[in-house]
């Protein structure tokens, strides 16, 4: 059923792009965030702008899942963890490779590698020739570098990582690139189909499965770098999971989550699928929601600053803007700001996941009736004249150049009318309605010597 999928989608995709040599991009230096542990020797990136799925990529580049997962090891083997807004290598640099004493061939190096190492092999058992000495049959091949007194090796399988690898065998991620040196800091050059050492003469392997600290509570395995020793309960990411639902789950605000988890950065821009994240450390405890002296509870989690007399709340979405909010529940830009100060004067920071406050006690929200008797839709912007006779929606292809010459204003009278949207017409804001024609517009003196007013225009 998956290679009929996998079939499926090849003939949809060739169909629709056509030859990947000719339609696809790649480049030879990333545009984006490369994707943690990418192997440090490629020669050929693909910026993941979320237009191909991962199972994809290797039709389109005509290579295989083994070395796109070999390349980028926090792709997982069921290709997940392909994040877009992050930049994957799709091919290695070439080196020279002996096979025999008479042919050379071309096989992919591993990252800051330049020794010539032998081609892939089907896996074999140790040979009979002992390494430094020590009387260990060492088998073949073996990753580029590894060190002289090993007594224990493993055979890396396509899918394979190192943190997996050493929790198997138990030992840490340290010893183990010790062990193995060409792996590299951050164990970007982890070959499929060669053996590794996981064992020296002398060192005695402990479980590496979970580990208890002082205070008894056992930590789970492959966790991310640097996270706090204090955990008390952890949290295995999936594919599906975000940084917003662990912290809706949890009831964890994120500024605890990233101070406790710091590799996964501070826009949630590396948590990756199949680890363990921590959740809550000793003594910390989840927060409740707040009620305040109004009586009604506040939901979580809010943005900063928000009014405490608030009424009624809204959960973002994706989909969500602050037009959408203001047009649902009849409000003004100007009190929605007013009651989150921290979405921003010109709604830039709208987080998904997020409560906002769209009413407050003594709020009555309706479409605003000016004194000369004309109802004012919503959104407008803010400082719009009160006595607008007419108005208009601003629409992605709208210019203040296009309302002049539409309804026949001069800009001065524009932008008095509308003074939010700048003396340059910088904060036109689509969805949002303006004042094309207002009470007091400016006089014209044609050369008939006739006064004609912008108003009398109005039909």
């Amino acid at each position: 059923m998956q290679l009929f999928l996998l079939g499926t989608l090849s003939l949809l995709f060739q169909a629709s792009h056509g030859s990947p040599s000719r339609h696809q991009r790649r480049d030879d230096k990333p545009s984006m965030p490369i994707a943690p542990g990418t192997t440090q020797s490629c020669a050929s990136w693909y910026d993941n702008d979320g237009s191909l799925p991962c199972e994809l990529i290797p039709y389109a580049w005509n290579l295989s899942l083994e070395d796109l997962i070999r390349w980028n090891p926090s792709i997982t083997a069921e290709c997940g963890n392909f994040k877009e807004g992050f930049s994957f290598c799709i091919q290695e640099k070439e080196v020279p490779v002996p096979v025999s004493s008479t042919t050379t061939k071309f096989t992919t190096a591993p990252p800051s590698s330049t020794t010539l190492v032998p081609s892939k092999t089907t896996p074999t058992k140790p040979s009979t020739t002992a390494v430094g000495g020590n009387g260990v049959e060492t088998p073949d091949p073996i990753q580029p570098g590894m060190v002289s007194n090993c007594n224990k090796f493993y055979f890396v399988e396509p899918g394979d990582n190192c943190n997996a690898v050493s929790s198997k065998h138990g030992i840490t991620l340290a010893q183990f690139t010790t062990w193995n040196p060409k792996l590299g800091t951050g164990c970007s050059g982890l070959w499929a189909d060669v053996w590794v050492c996981v064992s020296v003469i002398g060192q005695t392997a402990t479980p590496t499965q979970s580990t208890k600290p002082t205070y008894g509570i056992e930590t789970p395995s492959p966790i991310q770098a640097g996270m706090t020793k204090s955990c008390n309960k952890f949290h295995l990411i999936k594919s599906t999971t975000t940084c917003n639902s662990i912290e809706n789950y949890y009831k964890l605000p994120l500024k605890d989550f990233y101070s406790w988890n710091p590799a996964v950065g501070t826009n949630c821009q590396s948590l990756l699928v199949d680890y363990w994240v921590c959740v809550s450390v000793v003594g910390w405890t989840a927060p409740t929601p707040t009620t305040p002296s109004n009586g009604i509870t506040t939901p979580t989690p809010i943005q900063t600053g928000m009014t405490k007399n608030c009424n009624k709340f809204h959960t973002i979405k994706s989909t969500t803007t602050c037009a959408s909010i203001q047009d649902y529940y009849k409000i003004s830009f100007a009190d929605f700001y007013a009651w989150n100060p921290a979405i921003g004067s010109a709604c830039t920071s709208l987080l998904v996941g997020y409560n906002v406050c769209v009413g407050i006690i003594g709020q009555q929200p309706s479409p605003t009736s000016t004194g000369n008797g004309i109802t004012t839709p919503t959104p407008i912007q803010a400082g719009m004249t009160k006595s607008c006779n007419k108005f208009h929606t601003i629409k992605s292809t709208t210019t203040c150049s296009s309302i002049q010459n539409y309804y026949k204003i001069s800009f001065a009278d524009f932008y008095a009318w509308n003074p939010a949207i700048g003396s340059k017409c910088t904060a036109l804001w689509v969805d949002y309605n303006v004042c094309v024609v207002g009470q007091t517009p400016t006089p014209t003196q044609p050369s008939n010597g006739v006064t004609t007013l912008h108003l009398s225009r109005v039909v």
